[in-house]
């Protein structure tokens, strides 16, 4: 968020976050280590479940970011699958402009949600993101509108 921020091009970032706590602690004791994003005038702070907000807003975003559970194959709640399920990419697809670019973070690869995404976007890339010496990469999966 503090890097998006950073581009004079940037008009708004949205954070959807869940969690009230979340937000509250990164007001109160992060706000040093991220230059207080949240305080910016550009920054709009959405308090909601995203997967219930995607359904409901009308806002359109060049760019969304995604890190909503563990990833398409291991989710903690139920609710959260149907991010990647066909209801969810047609929704987030909605969500973004022409030439929009979404990112989904994933705990594991997910060789099927690749093949699903590429049904919903023009361009798709799986980039694993290496966490150290003997640690499992994460995986971003990038689509592009």
């Amino acid at each position: 968020m503090a890097e998006a921020l950073n581009y004079t091009n940037v008009q708004r970032v949205t954070v959807v976050e869940i969690e009230e706590k979340i937000i509250q602690w990164n007001k109160i004791y992060l706000s040093s280590f991220s230059g207080s994003t949240l305080d910016n005038a550009k920054t709009k702070i959405v308090n909601d479940d995203m997967i219930w907000w995607m359904f409901q807003t009308e806002d359109k975003f060049d760019v969304v970011c995604l890190d909503i559970d563990n990833g398409p194959d291991w989710t903690v709640f139920e609710s959260n699958n149907s991010l990647y399920r066909e209801e969810g990419l047609a929704a987030v697809s909605r969500l973004l402009r022409p030439n929009g670019v979404i990112s989904f973070w994933s705990a594991s690869a997910s060789p099927i949600f690749k093949r699903r995404l590429q049904e919903y976007f023009a361009d798709v890339e799986e980039i694993a993101v290496e966490l150290g010496h003997n640690v499992a990469p994460d995986f971003i999966y990038i689509a592009k509108r």
